[in-house]
Formats: C-alpha cells, structure tokens, sequence
C-alpha cells in the first residue's frame, strides 16, 4: 500500500478516533516546552504552504478497523489533533465545508468529543480583534465545564496560536492555502498500519516511550540532519557517520552522562549566536526586524536537554553565513579532538584553564568572544599542536588584558579576531611582519604587544622561553610590556633582569610592598586620579602595566624610595597605614587641596579612638605629631614614621577630648579658619568669645574660641598644649 498520506487523505479513507488511552492534547499546555514547539510548528506549517515547501511530518502508527472504516494512532495523536485544528481555520477562513474534518474525534473524554463536533458545527473565527478562545468560550454552546477540560484548554490555546501568526503573517492566500491543503502532497507523513504490517501493540510502547515526546536536541538533530542531507552532501555524511560514534564518545568522555546531548547542542549555539552577532544588521528593515527579534530572544548559549529551539532559527542563520564559518568549523573540531588525546588541551591553557565545552555555563562576553577565537582556527581541518597552541596563547592574552563588558565592545572582539583568525595557523608570522596591516582598532594596545612579542619569539628559543615565564607570573598574566625597558631594543638581559625585580618587589613578606615601591617613585603633589591600592593581584597588575607604569621603569631596586617629595606619599609608603586600613577602601584620590585615603565611600564625620575604620587625611603631618604629643588616649594606632612614634586619625574633622573638654581639628585652606576650635559638650557647637581680642586676627579667633597650630609648637609641643588649656581657661569663664 501507499504509505505517504495527507490529513485530508486520511479523513477520507478512514475515521481517525484518539483513544482512551491516548494522553490528553499536550501543544497547548501552559509551559515554556510546550509554547515553544506549539510556535515552532505552526509556523513551520505556515511557512510551508506560504511558501510551498514540503514538510514531512515522520510517521503515524495505529491500527485499523476495517469494518468500521475507523483508524486508532498509538502515536501520531499530537501532529494529527494540530493538522486538524490548522485544516479547521483555514476551511473557516474560505468557507469550505466542515464536513470531512467531523471525521476527527477524542475519545479520552466525552467532553472532548463533544467539544470536537461542536468546532465543525459553528464558526468560531472572531470578527473583532477579539482572541479566538476568548471568542468560543463566550458562545451559547459552550459549556462552563468544558474549562476544566486538559484537551479542549490546549486546543483553544493552539488555535489563538493559529490566529495570532496568520494574523502577523503577509500576503496571506487563504484560498491558495486550502487548495494546497485538499489537492496537494505538500504536507504528508508515512501512514503505518500496525496490524497489516504485523507489528505488536507495544512496539510503540518501546519505540517512543508511550508517548513522551522528543527532547529540543533530539528535534534540533532531525532538522540539521534534513538541513545538511538536502544541501551540503559531504556534511551530511559526516554527520551521520560521527554525531553517535566518535562525537557522542568524545561528550561522554568529558562530561556527565546525563549531559552529552545538551553541551553538544551548546556548542552549536554558542557559535551560532557568534556567528550571528557579528554577520547581522545594525538597522534590518521591518521585515527582517521580526526574525532578528525571534533569533536574538529564542537562540541561547545553554540549552536544557528539552528546551526546544524552532529550526527557523538555526536556518536563517545558516541561510546568511557561509556553511565554512558555521558549520564546518564546528565538524572539524568535533572529528579533531575526539580523535587526540590530552595534548589538544594542554595546548590551549596557556595560563589558566578554559572549559571549552561550556559545561561550566558561563556566558560572559568574553567567553563567548574566546570560543569565537577558538573555532576560528578550525576554519581549516589541517590541525597542528604547535601552530593552535600559539594562536590560543595570542588570543588568551588580548581577551585578558581588554575590557569586553558590552554589546558593542563585544562585537568589536568579534570583529579584531574574525580578522585575525585568517591567519591563524601561523600567527606569529603574521604578527611579526610590520607590513601586515590590522584593520581593526580594538585592543589596540595589547595586540601592539603580541606584535612585539612574536618578534621576540622568531628571534630565539631563549626569548620564547623568557616570555612565556612572565605571561604566567600571577600579576601579569599575559601584559609584559612593561618588562620591555627599551621597547624592541630591550636585550634578553634587561628583560630577564626586569621580570626578576618585579618578582622580588612582589615577593616581599609585607603584602604591601610592593604598592609602597610603586608609589614612593611617584612625583605628584596631589593624585591625578583615584588611585586603587588594594593588594589583590588584579589591582598590583594595574599598577605596574598602567597606573605606575612609568614609576616602573626608574626603579632600580626593590626598596622604598629614600627620597619621598611629599608627606601623603610618605606616609603611605613607610607606615603601615595601608596594611590596616579598611579592606572594602584602600584608594587615595584628591579632596579639595588635600589628599585622602579612603576607607569607605563617603566622608566618615566625629570618628575617633578605633582602627582607621573611616578615611584618613593624609599629609596631615602637623596634626597627626601635635595630637599625638597629648598622649591621648583615643589615639588610632601607631606606627614608626620617620623615627617618631606617629599616629593617623580618621576622618576630615578630628574630634578630640583633652583635660575633659572638647575640642576640634579643622583641616582648611582658608586663612579665615583656624585649627583648633573648643566646642561644648559632645561637640553640640562652638564657643564663642564673650570678649573681643585687644588685637584683632581676621580669622575665626576673633569670634570663637580658637586658634591655629605654629611650626614653634612642632618643635616644642608643650606650646600647643598650653594653647589648649587657655582656651580652656577662657571657656569657663564664658
């Protein structure tokens, strides 16, 4: 017999009843599963008889009762119920008879089959923008409880699917679309009567799990498969010859049983959303906005093993890139790595571990710009160790050292690697010859240092060597610029000598050296910029490839500078403030006329007498030795500065306690203030004068009880402390 049928076909020859043991009409559940494949294949459908291209809808198994001319599917019921709903629409639509879809019936509830008969006796296409359910479910003849019916809930939803795409869809022939449907073989499926063909009852069951539908990798599989076998021959063989054996091998080999179908999928995926925001439009017209739209919401790095994808996203992908930047790049890897053993990738850590396969689901920018680089090199099936370990060292290294934390710097990653990945497989070589122009501005910096380097390296195996030492050290990680003292002139020895200086400023027992190396080289009155100086490795390496870069390169030692201009600097450099102060603070950065040492965000106001919990007002050298001359017992900490026992208070205002009076410490750059102001009790206000000096100051003192520190008292403290004590005196008798 003729086993290729159509829907109408089939209503022709044969009653089709879903039995009672048949699972309820599942496309139109309310879960993300079901709203995908409900989407996916009412638009397939529409695309195909828009379009008149074939689709094929796999096999339909039952048996067949002769006698009462009536079909029962085992499996099949899912596509039939949909062929039937979509065949009701478009009937409705030219106002076609009804008649040959009543022989469409549920028999998994009487409520079903009632409804069933009910859809081939009334319209049910709204006239107003009214959705169709909502429609239906407001006519006499539908029955309240019908609401609570699982089948007759997932038709209504298939069918608003139904009417919300034809009603987005444009240049819709209605009239065409029927005759295609009632004349033509453009949708079909392979009919299989199980009792003619002498199969068992639970051949089904063992086939397809009684009905258990199939996963999105399963369908995504299916479709690439048809993709590839009606297009691109060679590919399709390759196919069907590797994605169970060597490929499927290779995903056990390095994942969780459980997770070889997902990750394959993620790494199509992941490419394809590479390939694709590098290759689309930025302005696409309103036509192409909708599939933009779709491909950008529906195609994600990491897939569930049941998230299912429509296949119209893979195709228009595939339909606007060359199969050698989408899929062939891909089918090389897989063939390549499932057939080498663990050197492939020993070969593509150059100093940190990548988990190529994506198992670990990270989905920043530059991950995915790193498996873009990757797959570049298999553009080409001639692999080579040495010639991809240089290319994955090159790429590691402009990934590591440029910010890609956007849409667009992403892109422009794409763009600098699509243009160097041409010359992958002798990177170096390209890299070397100045003549070789690279079009692309991005990371601009770092690829001028690979330029450099793959200089180095043709020149000799000992500065290879030299150089891939300094990549791995933990605080430079692929940037060594700095350790070029004389740019392309820089002698092996210089370098060597640069990278051994640098390993011993940073070795040093004090987790801070090295940062107080740094920045007592440092020449500026007040900070430029906010400076970081934390002690993690990330920082340290900003400091030595940027912000002290300079500072770098006249160092000769691994000591503190003994010539330190400026007492901020000073007091960074040989104290031990910055190993105690706050570990979420820890950047310096000007504030006014003053530098300050940041503990936290904000201005921390009458803090005293604990850690450095706040920000500290550095170059404060006057203050900080006064104060602490009081011996008072709110002090912050001590440390040895310049041979003095010095101590730093924290805060812009220094709020102190003396003989059991209350006093503050202005910091100013006006000549009308003063620093040192007597205050009432908890430091409520300032005291002011009740009379007038016999001199006048032209500053706060002629109106408040205060006065300002003299470099006499910084020689002979005991000054500043009578100072305090007549404002004291003064004050009582106020």
């Amino acid at each position: 017999m003729d086993d290729i049928y159509t829907f109408i076909k089939l209503l022709k020859e044969y009653r089709i009843v879903i039995p009672v043991m048949q699972r309820s009409y599942a496309e139109g559940r309310n879960t993300k599963h079901a709203e995908d494949v409900r989407k996916s294949i009412i638009e397939t459908i529409i695309n195909s008889v828009q379009n008149n291209k074939p689709l094929f809808f796999d096999f339909v198994y039952g048996n067949i009762n002769k006698e009462e001319k009536k079909f029962i599917p085992f499996d099949g019921q899912q596509r039939l119920t949909t062929l039937f709903l979509f065949h009701r629409y478009v009937f409705e639509k030219v106002n076609e008879s009804l008649d040959i879809l009543q022989n469409f019936s549920y028999e998994t509830r009487p409520s079903a089959k009632e409804f069933l008969e009910k859809l081939c006796l009334n319209n049910i296409i709204p006239s107003k923008d009214d959705s169709l359910s909502f429609f239906i479910i407001n006519q006499n003849w539908f029955f309240d409880d019908w609401k609570k019916d699982p089948t007759i809930s997932s038709i209504l939803t298939v069918l608003d699917e139904i009417h919300t795409q034809f009603n987005k869809t444009q240049g819709v022939d209605f009239v065409k679309i029927e005759q295609t449907l009632n004349k033509t073989d453009l949708i079909s499926f392979h009919f299989v009567d199980m009792k003619f063909n002498q199969l068992p009852n639970n051949t089904y069951v063992k086939m397809n799990a009684r009905g258990k539908s199939l996963t999105g990798f399963e369908n995504f599989k299916a479709s690439l498969e048809e993709y590839l076998k009606n297009s691109y021959n060679s590919l399709y063989q390759e196919f069907r010859n590797n994605i169970d054996s060597i490929w499927l091998d290779f995903m056990f080999s390095k994942t969780r049983p459980d997770l070889p179908d997902s990750v394959f999928m993620s790494l199509f995926n992941r490419h394809l959303i590479n390939i694709w925001n590098l290759n689309k439009k930025i302005n696409p017209d309103i036509e192409e906005k909708a599939i933009y739209e779709k491909i950008d919401s529906d195609l994600i790095s990491f897939p569930l093993i049941d998230t299912f994808i429509s296949w119209s996203v893979y195709e228009n992908i595939l339909n606007m890139v060359s199969i050698t930047k989408t899929i062939q790049p891909l089918f090389n890897f897989l063939s390549i790595v499932a057939k080498s053993d663990n050197s492939f990738e020993k070969n593509m850590f150059p100093y940190q571990r990548w988990d190529f396969l994506g198992c670990d689901k990270n989905d920043t920018y530059p991950a995915r710009v790193k498996f873009f680089a990757f797959l570049l090199y298999f553009e080409a099936p001639d692999y080579q160790e040495q010639s991809f370990s240089n290319w994955m060292r090159v790429v590691f290294n402009i990934i590591e050292n440029q910010t890609i934390d956007s849409m667009e710097s992403y892109i422009y990653a794409l763009r600098l690697f699509s243009e160097l990945g041409v010359h992958s497989h002798d990177i170096y070589s390209f890299l070397a010859n100045d003549t070789n122009i690279i079009e692309s501005g991005f990371a601009k910096e770092q690829v001028s240092e690979e330029r450099l380097k793959s200089k180095k390296i043709l020149e000799s195996k000992p500065w290879e060597k030299a150089i891939f030492k300094a990549e791995h050290f933990e605080i430079l990680l692929g940037k060594i610029r700095v350790l070029f003292q004389f740019g392309q002139e820089t002698s092996l020895e210089v370098f060597l000598n640069r990278y051994n200086l640098l390993k011993a400023m940073y070795e040093n027992k004090d987790n801070y050296h090295i940062i107080k190396v740094l920045i007592s080289y440092y020449k500026e009155p007040i900070p430029k910029e906010r400076i970081s100086l934390k002690n993690t490795k990330e920082n340290i390496k900003q400091l030595v490839t940027k912000t002290f870069s300079n500072e770098f390169q006249t160092i000769n030692s691994d000591n503190i500078n003994s010539s330190i201009p400026y007492n901020w600097i000073k007091e960074l450099a040989t104290t031990r403030l910055l190993n105690i102060s706050r570990a979420d603070g820890k950047f310096v950065s000007k504030y006014g006329n003053r530098v300050v040492l940041w503990g936290t965000a904000g201005c921390v106001w009458k803090v005293f007498g604990n850690d450095v919990w706040g920000n500290v007002l550095l170059g404060e050298e006057k203050r900080n030795i006064l104060l602490n001359s009081l011996k008072l017992e709110n002090a912050c900490f001590e440390t040895d500065y310049s041979n003095k026992q010095y101590i730093f208070y924290s805060g812009w205002e220094t709020y102190f306690r003396y003989n059991n009076h209350y006093f503050l410490w202005w910091p100013h750059d006006s000549k009308k203030e003063c620093d040192i102001y007597i205050m009432t009790k908890d430091w409520d206000d300032y005291i002011k004068r009740d009379e007038k000096l016999d001199k006048k100051t032209n500053t706060d003192a002629d109106k408040y009880l205060a006065f300002n520190a003299t470099d006499e008292m910084i020689k002979n403290p005991e000054l500043f402390a009578k100072s305090l004590r007549r404002l004291i005196a003064e004050s009582e008798k106020s």
